[in-house]
């Protein structure tokens, strides 16, 4: 194995990354996108696989709904946080 490379499947280190992510606090998916950017520039997920891992994953909650303005208008998100119950 070559050193610093991770044999581990991509998405349970996306996921542990979500996680580290998600322990700063309940997020709406574009506010965890730029958290995790900042973090790992180089391995995002796209929004449409951070969606289906946010909702397909027990470790993830939706806590509500959130109102995010745009330049042509408003758009509804979940908002998300960490099981604690898992």
């Amino acid at each position: 194995m070559i050193e610093g490379v991770s044999n581990m499947p991509k998405n349970i280190q996306t996921i542990q990354r979500l996680e580290k992510v998600l322990e700063q606090g309940p997020m709406n998916p574009h506010e965890i996108m730029y958290a995790y950017k900042q973090r790992w520039p180089k391995h995002q997920p796209t929004m449409s696989r951070l969606g289906n891992l946010l909702s397909r994953h027990p470790q993830f909650i939706s806590t509500g709904m959130d109102k995010i303005e745009g330049p042509i208008g408003a758009d509804k998100v979940k908002i998300w946080a960490l099981n604690q119950t898992v």
